[in-house]
């Protein structure tokens, strides 16, 4: 699809007008057939004059009608989103695993604490998990 001649809103606003049999296919953008064409809804289409839309048809116009309506919703590079990767939720599980090492007592490997201290007893997931918790709590808060 062409975002540089219709952006996401408009696009989605076209294919539900063209879903609904508001303007005729031949006069319709071909990026909103193809968006109707990836949805599965290509072969839904109302002639422009052709009746009314079914109850199906309507439900999957207003769909798109309110996916139009969240202009951003596809944008990866948005210069507000946060990020796909939280790099201090990174940080703090890191520092959860790393904590949680001398805890471990497994068929792999059996820290010295674990089996002198704990008497083979195995707490590292609960170790990590409270404070990866409190570390990534700590770290959020800046």
């Amino acid at each position: 699809m062409n975002s540089a001649e219709a952006p996401i809103a408009v696009l989605f606003a076209r294919a539900a007008a063209l879903l609904m049999g508001e303007f005729t296919v031949s006069f319709a953008e071909p990026d909103a057939r193809l968006l109707l064409e990836a949805l599965g809804y290509a072969e839904a289409v109302v002639p422009a004059g052709g009746g009314e839309a079914d109850s199906r048809n309507r439900n999957r116009a207003c769909l798109l009608k309110a996916a139009s309506r969240f202009k951003r919703i596809f944008e990866l590079a948005a210069p507000d989103a946060p990020g796909l990767v939280s790099w201090r939720a990174v940080a703090a599980w890191l520092v959860g695993v790393a904590v949680a090492v001398p805890f471990v007592d497994s068929t792999l490997w059996q820290s010295p604490l674990a089996v002198n201290v704990l008497h083979n007893t195995d707490i590292s997931g609960y170790v990590g998990a409270v404070v990866g918790g409190v570390a990534y709590w700590r770290l959020g808060r800046r």
